[in-house]
């Protein structure tokens, strides 16, 4: 491997090549969720990107940060707001 010459070692090496992984795992989600529904919908869903970023932060408040409980807390004003503008704003375009 062209990283372990480079002067990272093993665990270096297989770390970043994890994460580089990763990343490309979570664009591949991303891309085939936006290409199936365009493909059985020919529409384009641009939902996609608010509900990655609404699970990255979830999973860095539960993972990476001990103070769960304050930093979750933004998060229920955000998803009630959420949910009052598709209530209001969805309910006559769906009518």
């Amino acid at each position: 491997m062209g990283l372990a010459y480079a002067g990272f070692g093993a665990t270096k090496t297989a770390s970043v090549l994890l994460s580089g992984l990763t990343l490309a795992a979570l664009y591949f989600l991303l891309a085939a969720g936006l290409s199936l529904i365009f493909g059985l919908m020919d529409v384009l869903n641009f939902a996609h990107g608010p509900l990655f970023m609404i699970g990255a932060y979830v999973g860095y408040t539960v993972f990476g940060n001990p103070r769960v409980l304050l930093n979750t807390l933004p998060l229920f004003p955000a998803l009630l707001a959420g949910a009052t503008v598709g209530a209001v704003v969805g309910r006559p375009l769906r009518a």
